[in-house]
């Protein structure tokens, strides 16, 4: 039993839904930040006085990690700041730690402006710096306040397409417009390329490739669209104005075997031995395996072919969605497309109700790049809680664990424009919490490697072992939207476990009742339910509460024991704009607006409606959406 456990753990954290989310990470920064992106501050006047030359350090808390600072200073000036230690989630830190040092060296203070989409990681270093100047008596002479320089209007540019989004969708949108001949520009108004495919656990659905064939399992275009369709049908609830585009569906399932043939062949990574076991364990920097697994054959009732990037071992310090990410960046790149980071397209340009360009500002400057056409890759609106409580009420409040720049920026750049807007709902994960949803450790615990949950009343609610989708909003439900994951020393993940009592994230006591105190719970609820799950599983039935089969029932019966917080955690949200099956955005007319694209989360409401489809089917829908939208755009011009 405790092998099959470990093994539902192990997909779990793997086949994730897109996952925004900020993962454990190591201490080298991403290289999808490139360094010419560094933004340049005034320099300010040298403060007067005169300073012990030498190295200092300071320390401060980031995201995740203490972040570690050296500051070198001569007799009047800061010299050198350098980021030595830090351990922030990878590919959001990395912008921060390739900024923050140029920022403060440049203008000889700490009052500079934090870097975009990395706020925790910029305030950490400030302050770890500040702490450095501290120790040298020199912090007052680098404080002064630094005011943005005033940002100039540049010359306008022109590019055939544009691309509005650098994460998954917007890349892979530019990497085909750019193979098949036409100049593309990408837009990410981040520091950072990836969005939310970089913050994921890296799963993508694939049918019809060679690897697809080489393990037996696969899945016709017509069999991926009527999987969609009984998605959608199951719904207990569903609107009479529901409508999915099977046609779009149809022509992603198509081209999703191609296009990840292709990305092989260009150089993605497959690890040896990957047809070994129905999941490889691999190193970690391996991206992917491939395999039937129980979570495919569940979710396709007759076991179809799914690729998964990731790390298939725990603890799992990386998630793959980074590694797919920098890798679709340099792709982009190597396609002939430019990629600019910290620029916020701010507006369309029309002219008689056809788009023609967009207005851009980055941290200097503002200008208008004239394109043939624009693509909308901006993601959705999971970190505009005004938008969420409108459009996903069911989920508003929860943590949020997606890209910084996921703000609903495709409904006021297309305002005017009069789109149809489409879809309802949410994608929710479950996790500790934003920084440890289920593609980290601690998160996947939280989702499938726990006996029972407990609600604050000391209650149990739900079947622990049913989709995450439902768990969410099941939770959502619960006193301050939380549970408490319970286990003992027996469980199969403990090693993970106590690493997060280590980190103050769980907690641990001798006895239930000491347990209970703890974490601020009935302790005869608690008992009681720890007991008669015990006894069921035991007797070797099923749980008559909530339905947990026997063979999934983790009996919780040796001290030590332990609660973990549980809580539901936003990914990206399923309201967007209609689209036809090229992604040219509809208006409410039903009339295609003219040069107009919508990829990735834009889109989503055209195949997802409501209920996420299954782990993998999101970064599909991204990269496939972002392949048709490129390459017809292209079609267009010519």
């Amino acid at each position: 039993m405790k092998k099959t456990l470990a093994l539902l753990l192990i997909i779990a954290c793997l086949l994730g839904v897109w996952g925004c989310a900020p993962q454990q990470q190591t201490s080298e920064p991403s290289t999808t930040v490139p360094a010419e992106t560094t933004p340049q501050v005034a320099v300010t006047d040298a403060p007067e006085g005169s300073f012990a030359p030498g190295t200092y350090t300071g320390s401060a808390q980031g995201m995740y990690s203490t972040i570690i600072v050296e500051v070198t200073l001569d007799e009047s000036a800061i010299t050198d700041v350098e980021v030595v230690s830090q351990n922030d989630t990878l590919q959001i830190a990395a912008a921060a730690v390739n900024e923050m040092p140029g920022k403060i060296l440049a203008a000889q203070s700490v009052g500079v402006d934090t870097t975009t989409g990395a706020t925790m990681t910029s305030f950490a270093i400030l302050n770890a710096t500040r702490s450095a100047l501290e120790e040298a008596g020199a912090l007052d002479a680098f404080s002064a306040k630094v005011e943005p320089a005033q940002k100039n209007e540049a010359a306008a540019e022109s590019f055939d397409v544009v691309v509005v989004g650098g994460g998954g969708s917007g890349l892979s949108a530019a990497a085909y417009a750019a193979q098949n001949g036409a100049s593309v520009l990408v837009l990410e108004k981040v520091a950072y390329t990836g969005g939310s495919t970089a913050l994921s656990g890296g799963g993508m659905i694939i049918g019809g490739s060679r690897y697809n064939e080489a393990i037996g399992y696969d899945y016709t275009p017509e069999e991926f669209v009527q999987y969609y369709v009984n998605i959608a049908n199951s719904r207990k609830d569903r609107p009479e104005d529901m409508w999915i585009n099977e046609s779009l569906i149809e022509k992603v399932g198509a081209i999703s075997g191609k296009t990840f043939e292709e990305f092989i062949d260009a150089g993605l990574p497959m690890p040896e031995g990957w047809q070994e076991g129905p999941w490889a364990a691999v190193p970690e920097h391996h991206l992917l395996s491939l395999g039937k697994g129980h979570m495919v054959t569940e979710s396709w009732a007759e076991g179809r072919g799914l690729v998964s990037f990731g790390n298939f071992t725990l603890p799992a310090p990386l998630g793959a969605g980074r590694f797919f990410s920098e890798w679709l960046t340099s792709f982009t790149k190597s396609n002939g497309a430019e990629v600019r980071v910290n620029s916020a397209v701010t507006e369309l340009v029309i002219e008689s109700g056809t788009v023609t360009g967009v207005k851009v500002e980055d941290e200097e400057k503002t200008y208008v790049v004239n394109a043939k056409k624009v693509i909308l890759a901006c993601g959705g609106m999971e970190q505009n809680a005004e938008l969420v409580k409108e459009y996903a009420p069911e989920i508003a409040g929860a943590q949020v664990a997606a890209c910084p720049g996921n703000t609903g920026d495709f409904l006021s750049l297309t305002k005017s424009l009069n789109p149809v807007l489409t879809g309802y709902g949410s994608a929710a994960q479950v996790g500790v919490d934003a920084r440890y949803e289920a593609n980290t450790p601690y998160g996947a615990v939280s989702l499938a490697g726990l006996s029972i949950w407990v609600n604050k009343e000391g209650n149990r609610f739900v079947n622990e072992t049913g989709h995450y989708y439902d768990l969410a909003r099941d939770l959502k439900q619960q006193t301050d939207a939380m549970a408490w994951g319970i286990a003992d020393k027996n469980n199969p993940n403990i090693a993970v476990i106590e690493q997060a009592v280590a980190e103050g994230i769980n907690y641990k006591a001798d006895t239930l009742e000491e347990l209970a105190e703890l974490i601020k719970v009935p302790a005869d609820k608690l008992i009681s339910a720890v007991n008669l799950f015990n006894e069921e599983r035991e007797a070797g039935k099923d749980d008559s509460a909530y339905g947990v089969t026997n063979e999934r029932m983790m009996p919780v019966l040796e001290a030590p024991f332990y609660a973990q917080p549980v809580r539901p955690v936003l990914m990206f949200t399923l309201t967007g704009l209609q689209a036809n099956d090229n992604c040219q955005l509809l208006n409410q007319s039903g009339e295609i607006i003219p040069n107009l694209y919508g990829t990735g989360e834009v889109v989503f409401a055209n195949t997802f409606f409501e209920n996420y489809i299954a782990g993998g089917s999101a970064i599909q829908n991204a990269i496939m959406t972002g392949r048709i939208a490129g390459e017809h755009a292209v079609q267009e011009i010519i």
